[in-house]
């Protein structure tokens, strides 16, 4: 399935930021978020536990993409679970 890969730059559901771990694999200029990506924010500091993309694999880890789950806590300690939500790098990945 189609979808469009999450990078550094990427937002969740909640309004908190994907940091992408694969600095050589670039998409409009941002490193690719990959499974195990952290996201920090106000609602959300976790990482993404699964992606959609389980056979795209760069630097040994599933590309992660729009719709996949992140999990983590809120700063105020509550377990929270979300999605990454946008991308501002619209490619593809197939």
């Amino acid at each position: 399935m189609a979808a469009s890969v999450a990078t550094l730059g990427s937002v969740t559901a909640t309004g908190d930021s994907v940091i992408g771990t694969c600095a050589t694999i670039l998409r409009n200029c941002m490193p690719c978020a990959t499974l195990g990506s952290v996201v920090t924010g106000t609602a959300c500091i976790g990482t993404i536990i699964s992606t959609t993309s389980v056979t795209t694999i760069r630097m040994g880890l599933p590309v992660a993409c729009i719709c996949d789950v992140v999990s983590g806590t809120s700063t105020a300690g509550v377990p929270v679970v979300t999605t990454v939500g946008s991308s501002i790098a619209p490619a593809i990945i197939r």
